[in-house]
């Protein structure tokens, strides 16, 4: 009977620029024991979180990263639109954005993405980005669904 090699596999942020098994001595993490399932449905497991400073206002928003199930809930209640020029339906990509960065504000809860509409729009562009990396991805995957 062939023994299986149980591999470790650590998983980091894009930001540390390793994912593999040896570790890094640039980053100083080392190997880490594969992880088991209770541990990654584990409700104990917190969501990344970071303040993000909105210099217009001298204020700033506590924003987390969103889930993969939260994304899709998301993007499955997105407003759909048809393209005369391709004959197909669109996801309202502004509006999965929007609600997108209200989900992920902690503080000072949000009620509804249309306030978000006040703001800049570079400011919410901004926000969208922290809240992608916080989620673990780029901010074209975030959008533009293209993991799913």
């Amino acid at each position: 009977m062939a023994q299986s090699k149980e591999r470790k596999i650590t998983i980091l942020p894009a930001d540390y620029g390793i994912n593999n098994e040896e570790g890094d001595e640039e980053t100083g993490v080392e190997s880490a024991e594969v992880i088991t399932a209770e541990e990654w449905l584990s409700d104990e497991v917190e969501m990344p979180e970071d303040w993000f400073y909105l210099k217009r206002f001298n204020k700033k928003v506590k924003i987390r990263g969103i889930t993969e199930e939260e994304r899709k809930k998301i993007r499955s209640r997105a407003p759909m639109t048809f393209d005369k020029k391709t004959h197909k339906k669109q996801r309202d990509e502004d509006w999965v954005m929007l609600e997108m960065v209200r989900l992920a504000i902690v503080e000072p809860k949000i009620p509804d993405a249309r306030m978000l509409e006040k703001a800049l729009s570079g400011e919410v562009a901004t926000i969208a980005k922290k809240i992608s990396e916080l989620s673990g991805f780029e901010i074209e995957d975030l959008i533009s669904g293209a993991l799913g």
